[in-house]
């Protein structure tokens, strides 16, 4: 399902009965603990029963092992669909079913199944810029990956701030009001944050080289480029940040 014309407005998604809201940075934390459901990382269960499971299916099967799960999952839906907080003891407003064998969803007596439930997962995903789990690539590689993520973030020069400086950082170079930051979705603060960033270095460069105090052999990115392809461009490899670390040659 194409998304793009709704994420570049933040529109709701129209999926079947459902409007599926992006969330707004007042919104973040909550945001964070609800996803943690979408982010499980079943198929490397070394199990056959759990690897033949639908998603629905295992966090159903979690669900009578006492796991939060299909509770988080509840929420993140609540919170996507904007309906309103239930107070305590009330029943979720989603009921959850298993039906000839099959897990299903209801929403207002409309029955969603197993295939629902993982496009309504990569609508929030994309909407939220939630990074699932990329079940192509080996797990092992995966990890590795994640260690080089670590790596790579102890071997900066600085820290990046948490979430409320960010927010200030946003105001401060942008000039919008901080209340207006808090309503923003996610996703644009995010996009906002890295575009900030590189518009900064980029005139910082530009501004050197212009006056000769730098020479550069490469050309300066613009700042308007396309971010997403530097991500691809700047993975380095595990061993090579490990070996730099440890202070020998690669």
């Amino acid at each position: 399902m194409d998304i793009e014309k709704y994420m570049i407005f933040d529109d709701p998604v129209p999926y079947k009965s459902l409007n599926i809201y992006p969330c707004v940075m007042r919104e973040y934390k909550d945001l964070q603990i609800y996803s943690s459901c979408l982010l499980l990382d079943k198929n490397s269960i070394p199990d056959v029963d759990i690897i033949s499971m639908t998603y629905l299916d295992y966090l159903i099967h979690l669900n009578k092992q006492e796991a939060p799960f299909l509770m988080l999952f509840a929420k993140l839906l609540e919170l996507v669909l904007h309906i309103p907080e239930k107070e305590e003891g009330e029943e979720y407003f989603v009921k959850f079913l298993t039906k000839s064998g099959k897990s299903v969803f209801v929403i207002d007596e409309v029955e969603y199944t197993s295939n629902d439930f993982d496009e309504i997962k990569q609508i929030i995903a994309k909407q939220n810029d939630i990074e699932l789990i990329d079940d192509s690539i080996d797990k092992e590689i995966r990890d590795k990956m994640r260690k080089s993520d670590e790596l790579r973030a102890k071997t900066n020069s600085f820290k990046i701030c948490n979430l409320e400086d960010q927010c200030v950082c946003i105001s401060i170079a942008t000039g919008i009001p901080l209340n207006h930051i808090y309503d923003l979705t996610i996703r644009k603060f995010k996009k906002m944050l890295s575009r900030v960033d590189t518009l900064i270095h980029y005139k910082i460069y530009q501004t050197a080289v212009m006056s000769g105090m730098v020479k550069t052999k490469s050309k300066i990115q613009h700042w308007m480029r396309d971010l997403e392809s530097d991500k691809n461009t700047n993975l380095v490899d595990f061993d090579t940040i490990k070996q730099k670390m440890a202070g020998q040659p690669t």
